[in-house]
């Protein structure tokens, strides 16, 4: 009676048509032959299609069912042993599936908690003198238009956006938060902000400050602005310029271009069109417009119960 190697194996289970052709469930008789000693793990090397979870063997002779890539050496060493009779049934008869990895998929989008949904419901009230609001300024899409060469990222700013600036640190507070990597961003804020500014800026927030996944870090995934980390962070809590105040759902408000990014806090948010470059720039006037609600919001107790009953709706240039 002639020994068999793993090469064998693998002919032998060729020969009882072991393939990505088959289909269903089915059995057929196969003898092996000569020694059981090693472990029949080649079976997934000599048939790429198929790995040990696809193929069941049942010992008839032992009256046992055994998973091909279990089979145990035989306790005689190198004697050769009785022909086994088995009857193999193929489980799955398709390569098996890539299953989906969480780190590959988007964050869960983020729910207003009830507490948010009840200040953003109250009446609007106007305040006897204006103050400063917390602006939470996306990069690109918002303010400029980033295109990336071959070695280095260029970008197009918004129209009037150095203008606007001007006007955010002149009688508001300002932070950055954009979904870019800090190398990115640093090079970015260091172009248009100018000294001055850029000390007068309470953070700069970028990809880090969304709590992905190293995958998701990698990957382009959705991500979500949410403004309760602001609100809770110690230190840009004691950023308010007014002692015993701090940063809130009542005076914060995010400008970004994309409103998937807001969905924890909706009513914090001052949507604007995507800057896609000056060619293809739909108005001229947005940063204006937001100037100008900006200059409405900072009157109100509750910017989030203003912004909910009265949304910024863009009048386009005539």
């Amino acid at each position: 009676m002639a020994s068999f190697t793993p090469e064998d194996l693998a002919q032998e289970l060729d020969e009882v048509s072991l393939s990505s052709e088959t289909s269903g469930m089915q059995e057929e008789e196969v003898v092996f032959k000569g020694r059981a000693g090693g472990r029949f793990q080649t079976l997934n090397a000599s048939a790429p299609c198929f790995t040990p979870q696809h193929v069941e063997l049942f010992d008839e002779t032992a009256g046992s069912r055994q998973d091909v890539s279990s089979v145990q050496p035989s306790s005689g060493g190198d004697q050769l042993q009785s022909p086994r009779r088995y009857s193999r049934r193929t489980v799955h008869a398709s390569p098996a599936q890539p299953k989906l990895v969480d780190q590959y998929s988007s964050p869960p989008p983020p729910r207003p908690s009830a507490f948010y949904i009840k200040l953003a419901s109250e009446t609007p009230v106007r305040l006897s003198e204006a103050r400063r609001l917390l602006v939470v300024l996306d990069l690109n899409g918002t303010l400029l238009h980033r295109e990336r060469a071959r070695h280095n990222a260029r970008f197009t700013l918004r129209s009037n956006a150095e203008w606007f600036l001007d006007y955010l640190f002149r009688h508001h507070k300002v932070m950055v938060w954009s979904s870019a990597t800090p190398r990115s961003v640093e090079a970015i804020c260091g172009k248009i902000f100018n000294d001055e500014q850029r000390k007068e800026l309470l953070a700069i927030w970028t990809r880090v400050n969304f709590d992905l996944t190293k995958r998701q870090y990698k990957e382009k995934v959705q991500v979500y602005k949410q403004l309760s980390k602001i609100w809770t962070h110690p230190k840009l809590r004691r950023g308010h310029p007014i002692q015993d105040e701090s940063w809130t759902q009542e005076n914060t408000v995010l400008i970004d271009d994309s409103r998937e990014k807001a969905v924890s806090e909706p009513y914090n948010h001052i949507e604007v069109d995507e800057f896609v470059g000056p060619a293809r720039q739909k108005a001229q006037s947005t940063l204006e417009q937001v100037k100008e609600y900006l200059e409405v919001l900072k009157w109100q107790k509750n910017v989030s119960a203003y912004i909910r009953r009265h949304p910024l709706v863009y009048k386009l240039p005539g």
